[in-house]
């Protein structure tokens, strides 16, 4: 039977300011399946509140049996944050939790360096659209960042757990992030039984994207709650009108010589299943009342005023299965709305409710712990003595020049494969980790000699408009993924995706395409609901000498600058 091993940091303080981890696996202390291990950190939310003063008329409730805003839960996301300056298209984003890691390394204490990587957010970020497909990117989303949207416009966090129905009331939550050590190394891909009786001590040192992770606020705004509802039964089998709003609560009207008091609010979308909802138990909302009545019609007093606009906290929540529709309550007798004796003509109620939004988000993260979760095999008695495994060791440059670079490298003995990730810092519809640079097309040249016999083209169109974040998302040709085909074959890594993308949190996956004048395609990338992603990559013959690549691009740079970096991948023994 196997034993799993928690190894602490060395350090006990991770912030935005603190972000590096080191973690030690004691020499002579086991063999260990470095396949399995991973690398544990801790996230939780501080002091989150939720903001009161939008709703201009106060609290919706006449008595105080509801609930108050400290009881408020807000349904928050992890994201990293694609330019340190400006904000990004990028941001919303489901990547892969290898972006948290900037640069890491490995050490033996008996055999030296095993694997240094700088930049290994842009490498493994950008690898993973090509080894994840979307299923993969929804399961990484159980210990990662929060995935994408699939069919509802949001995707929720893992950093709260949320009730939709009933009265248990929802509770935020620490997450835990995993990031799998085979995800960082190579040579932990190839070592499931690592002998520190051999190797000695195992060194691990990481530099964290701390600085950059954020917190986003998901299920709120009118924005997200006007929409109508994206799983709406056809009209012949509601009642009502279809294209329902997520905001819109069933219409009440009071006939004449009646009056109406009740403590909660029936939304008037009829959902097909629960899990469309985006209400929850806890969950402060904003509620917006009016009236009309024809005629000289007359009525008692009213209860929220005409025109008002209040907070609430959802105490509980029925979901009708006849119905399918969804009340909101508010604690019995909160009385959230009331009317006297209506007089001379009916009175008709129309409500909106939409997700009240958070003060402020900026600094409401913590990280208690960051650990090593190893896997301590207890079935060898010894490992083998040496381990033949790839590395990766990166060539970064920067160049200025709006529409072209032509360069000359040299790539280091027994590179196998070369991968190529050109991100930019260019503005909001690039990011500064991912490779998201608008090359036209590409060509190689290996020791003088061009790999194809014609430029590679790969955007077909590099802006439409030019503006920053107005650019086609689709990308690629023949030659570009017979490329890309070779060079992961040759890696031995498993190809499982040619989107090139990753996937946004707040456009489902579902969202159909526009079509105009005989074309189709999203004509900006922010409209889209993939982000372009995607790396260039060729195959090398192994040399025991360098070898020259000439890199030359065709594009659309924005700012006259680009940056690129070469990951060679080198046969290694140790």
């Amino acid at each position: 039977m196997d034993n799993i091993v928690r190894l602490p940091s060395q350090q006990s303080v991770f912030n935005a300011t603190s972000r590096l981890v080191d973690i030690v696996i004691p020499a002579g202390s086991g063999i260990y399946d470095l396949t399995e291990t991973y690398v544990a950190i801790q996230v939780q939310v501080d002091d989150l509140e939720l903001d009161t003063t939008t709703a201009t008329a106060g609290a919706l409730a006449q008595n105080a049996s509801g609930l108050v805003a400290s009881d408020a839960v807000a349904d928050v996301r992890l994201n990293i944050k694609h330019n340190s300056t400006v904000a990004s298209i990028y941001d919303t984003c489901a990547v892969p939790i290898e972006c948290l890691v900037r640069n890491c390394s490995m050490m033996s204490s008996t055999r030296g360096k095993i694997e240094d990587i700088r930049r290994s957010d842009s490498l493994r970020g950008t690898m993973k659209a090509y080894t994840l497909d979307k299923e993969d990117v929804e399961s990484r989303a159980l210990v990662g960042f929060a995935g994408a949207a699939k069919t509802n416009p949001w995707a929720s966090g893992r950093l709260a757990r949320l009730v939709g129905v009933g009265t248990t009331p929802s509770t935020y939550q620490t997450h835990e992030v995993r990031i799998m050590l085979k995800d960082l190394f190579n040579i932990a891909d190839m070592a499931d039984a690592l002998d520190t009786g051999i190797y000695g001590a195992l060194s691990l040192h990481l530099e964290l994207n701390l600085d950059r992770v954020q917190l986003q606020q998901a299920l709120v705004g009118d924005d997200l709650f006007s929409r109508p509802y994206h799983n709406q039964p056809t009209p012949a089998a509601i009642s009502g009108p279809a294209n329902i709003e997520y905001k819109t609560a069933t219409t009440i009207t009071t006939p004449v010589g009646a009056g109406i008091v009740s403590d909660s609010i029936e939304m008037s979308a009829q959902y097909a299943s629960l899990e469309d909802s985006p209400f929850f138990n806890n969950q402060m909302v904003q509620v917006t009342t009016t009236y009309t009545q024809a005629g000289a019609g007359t009525s008692a007093a009213k209860y929220p005023a005409d025109g008002d606009i209040r907070w609430a906290v959802v105490k509980s929540i029925v979901w009708d299965k006849v119905s399918k529709r969804v009340t909101l309550n508010f604690g019995t007798g909160s009385e959230v709305y009331a009317t006297g004796a209506v007089g001379v003509t009916e009175l008709v109620m129309n409500m909106e409710v939409i997700g009240s939004a958070l003060v402020s988000v900026a600094d409401k993260l913590s990280f208690p712990t960051v650990e090593l979760t190893a896997i301590r095999r207890m079935d060898l008695a010894s490992g083998p003595s040496q381990i033949q495994y790839t590395q990766f060791q990166t060539i970064s440059d920067q160049w200025q020049n709006a529409t072209v670079l032509e360069r000359s490298y040299y790539l280091p003995p027994q590179t196998t494969n070369a991968f190529i990730v050109m991100p930019s810092a260019s503005g909001t519809g690039f990011s500064d980790i991912l490779g998201c640079a608008r090359v036209s097309d590409y060509r190689f040249t290996v020791n003088g000699e061009s790999l194809t016999n014609r430029a590679v083209p790969l955007f077909a169109q590099a802006t439409v408009n030019g503006a920053a974040n107005d650019n086609k998302t689709d990308i690629g040709s023949s030659l570009h993924y017979d490329l890309i085909s070779k060079t992961f074959m040759n890696s031995g890594k498993r190809f499982a995706s040619l989107m090139e993308a990753v996937y946004d949190q707040n456009i489902p996956l579902s969202t159909d395409r526009p079509s105009a004048g005989g074309s189709s395609g999203w004509l900006s990338l922010a409209e889209s609901p993939t982000k372009a992603c995607y790396m260039l990559a060729l195959p090398l013959p192994v040399s025991t000498s360098q070898t020259q690549l000439t890199v030359s691009l065709n594009g659309n740079f924005p700012q006259s600058s680009g940056e690129l970096h070469i990951y060679c991948e080198v046969r290694s023994v140790v």
